[in-house]
């Protein structure tokens, strides 16, 4: 029950973010107009295609780790020095591949580049939501995005000058007040002797299959926004950066659910089988029923959203942003599954995954933006995440019980699913 109500709190919280989100992004829309939305979304993008230097994967590690309820705060301290370190080797990365591939946009990119940095209080954060704390954290996470907010609404109407720079500032600050306000509750917890090298070792041993395969997540969710600023222009990339943003938006209050849910599976994963098989596919269908609640519902009422809430010029992003929210369903398949694999330290199988699925998306962004424009990156994702959640899995046999596990969730009578 404690984990349920942890689960609930952290959901609403992201509910709350998602109608806020939502506002935001409809009066910058609005304010800034098709190519400026364009522009600002592509620093945004460009700055998360190798966010997964700063991460390390250390996030997904972190909740492995701390699943198994031993020298807990030794665990917490070393992780959250490696995602320090991890997070100024990507502030060094970041700033060269600006110089190489951007000829303006420096401060813009290099601000919203220290939100990764700040970001490493994640690790905090999840040992609070092993902890069934999703109380507290939605309350920090509420407050924080709140200040955010509030300086986004004051910059769109007070600003007028060098004004994306400004929302680059505001963008930030959510992180930066977590990472103050969890250091600081932490604080007495951090102890120099807890400086562990072989266990850092460890740690890094372990993510480094996982970095390879989030690099390559990372870079299929982003490429296609990079390519359509290149076969397209900074307008298109503006309209299909819409569909993303709401897409993204969804995908928070989803995982969500996942995250807050997922400490609990792993802990009957290799306890009680069929205890793990039934909470994992409660999980599953769960989020199953609430997308195709939303989709049913943007099918019917996207139009008039999307001109109600960003314009009209925004409309044509209508077929695009269906299709990404469809894909949503595979794409939480194979985050939760992912977490399956680490537990059972086959940590390289993500990797082939995500190298395919890569390989899916590049192709079929090639192939189908320059003729169907933004709808060919949407299905290019639709495709990618199908295999990504699904078919992945077939071609291996130590795998196939999770690909049982993932489409069980679409029948509604019990089958058995023990692994191979």
């Amino acid at each position: 029950m404690t984990f349920i109500k942890s689960s609930m709190y952290y959901s609403i919280e992201k509910v709350i973010r998602l109608f806020i989100s939502l506002f935001i992004a409809s009066m910058l829309a609005k304010t800034l107009g098709l190519s400026k939305f364009g522009e600002f979304s592509l620093y945004i993008s460009f700055t998360t295609l190798i966010s997964f230097v700063a991460s390390f994967s250390l996030d997904y590690v972190s909740m492995s780790e701390y699943a198994k309820k031993e020298n807990i705060h030794k665990k917490v301290t070393n992780i959250f020095f490696l995602r320090i370190l991890t997070s100024v080797i990507y502030l060094f990365f970041i700033t060269i591949l600006f110089f190489v591939f951007f000829k303006k946009g420096f401060y813009e990119v290099i601000t919203l580049s220290l939100m990764y940095f700040f970001s490493s209080s994640i690790v905090i954060e999840n040992y609070y939501l092993s902890l069934a704390k999703g109380k507290l954290i939605s309350k920090f996470r509420l407050i924080s995005f709140f200040i955010s907010s509030v300086a986004k609404v004051y910059i769109i109407f007070n600003i007028e000058n060098n004004v994306i720079l400004y929302l680059c500032f505001a963008q930030i600050i959510d992180s930066v007040f977590l990472f103050v306000v969890f250091c600081f509750t932490f604080k007495n917890e951090f102890k120099l002797s807890y400086f562990d090298y072989k266990y850092c070792k460890y740690v890094i041993k372990k993510s480094l299959p996982l970095i390879l395969s989030s690099a390559l997540i990372v870079i299929y969710n982003r490429v296609d926004q990079l390519m359509i600023n290149y076969y397209l222009g900074s307008e298109s990339l503006g309209l299909y950066s819409i569909g993303v943003r709401l897409s993204d938006a969804v995908n928070v209050v989803i995982m969500s659910v996942v995250t807050s849910y997922i400490p609990l599976i792993l802990e009957y994963k290799n306890k009680n089988e069929k205890k793990f098989n039934i909470e994992y596919d409660k999980l599953l269908k769960l989020v199953l029923m609430l997308l195709t609640f939303g989709v049913v519902v943007f099918e019917f009422c996207g139009e008039q959203f999307l001109n109600l809430a960003f314009g009209k010029d925004y409309v044509p992003a209508f077929s695009a942003t269906l299709i990404l929210f469809i894909s949503l369903i595979f794409s939480t398949m194979g985050t939760t599954s992912s977490h399956l694999l680490i537990s059972d330290n086959l940590e390289k199988y993500r990797l082939y995954r995500s190298v395919f699925s890569l390989a899916i998306n590049v192709v079929l962004n090639v192939i189908l933006i320059p003729y169907i424009g933004i709808v060919g990156a949407a299905i290019a994702t639709l495709i990618s995440q199908l295999y990504s959640g699904l078919l992945g899995y077939l071609f291996n046999k130590k795998l196939r019980y999770i690909l049982l596990l993932n489409l069980k969730v679409f029948i509604f009578w019990n089958l058995n699913v023990r692994k191979s």
